[in-house]
């Protein structure tokens, strides 16, 4: 009797016990923090390079920020549906620190623009290179440690494009 009742309660709680069992899909912390920021710095050269469009920039320099838009575009759209199928929200809109950048580079003078909006880029690039480096080399989820090997070269490819163009100033 004793052991039957036993069975019962285990068919009972095993259930339960494996819909709490770990997700596979669950993201490390580290991993979670690298979408958040690839995403943020994908936005941010996305708008940074929209706003650029608007002024008074060189054919190549034009070219560039075109070539930006479209990369950080496609880059984000692919990691945002890693980031949904692993079940995480990538942020949506950019942190208030990162508008405040955007609109201080919105009040510069044509004249000092382009300069100021190649020396952003370099900046940017060093910090996103260094981002998706440590992820393809320490990333704890495959996908993202493929997804950020694959882009990694075009980023290294826009900082050294962006340094390229500053260098003319």
């Amino acid at each position: 009797m004793l052991l039957r009742r036993f069975f019962m309660l285990l068919v009972l709680v095993l259930p339960f016990t494996l819909i709490h069992a770990a997700d596979p899909a669950a993201l490390h912390e580290d991993d979670a923090m690298f979408i958040k920021r690839a995403t943020i710095a994908g936005m941010m050269e996305a708008r940074a390079c929209e706003a650029a469009l608007k002024r008074n920039l060189t054919a190549e320099e034009q070219s560039f920020a075109k070539q930006l838009m479209s990369d950080h575009q496609k880059a984000n759209d692919e990691l945002s549906a890693i980031a949904k199928r692993k079940g995480y929200t990538p942020p949506a809109n950019l942190p208030d620190d990162e508008q405040d950048k955007l609109a201080k580079m919105g009040g510069i003078k044509d004249k000092d623009f382009n300069e100021e909006f190649l020396e952003h880029q370099i900046t940017c690039h060093k910090k996103v290179v260094d981002l998706f480096e440590d992820q393809a080399e320490d990333g704890k989820d495959t996908e993202l440690r493929g997804f950020a090997a694959k882009h990694l070269p075009t980023m290294k490819a826009h900082l050294a494009t962006a340094k390229r163009l500053e260098d003319k100033y």
